[in-house]
This record gives structure tokens, C-alpha cells and sequence, in this order.
């Protein structure tokens, strides 16, 4: 998750970097986090694929 960190530290507009991290705070349990940056993904890029399948519950 290090790098994910980094990444968006040096650009918060990759939705790739927020999908990705997102991912990583679900698989440790911390939903609330999660949460923000799969929104976050969203906001950055509404047609980012992976986040429209897994908002609707694919």
C-alpha cells in the first residue's frame, strides 16, 4: 500500500492508485477508508470500469 501512497501524494488524480488502495483497506477490514478513496476513484474518472462494475455489486 506503500506505493499506492506515494503515487497519489505525487498526483491525487489517478483513479488507478485510489481503486487500488481502496482494494487494499477492504482486504484489511477498514471499510471506512475504503470507501473514500472507491469514491474518490469515481470522482476522479466516473467511467473507471472496474468501479462501475463493483458499484454495482458485480
Amino acid at each position: 500500500m506503500g506505493q499506492l501512497d506515494r503515487a497519489l501524494t505525487v498526483n491525487a488524480t489517478l483513479s488507478e492508485a485510489c481503486y487500488g488502495r481502496s482494494n487494499a483497506y477492504r482486504s484489511l477490514g477498514d471499510l471506512d477508508k475504503a470507501i473514500t478513496d472507491f469514491n474518490q476513484a469515481l470522482r476522479i474518472d466516473p467511467n473507471h470500469c472496474q468501479c462501475v462494475v463493483r458499484q454495482c455489486g458485480q
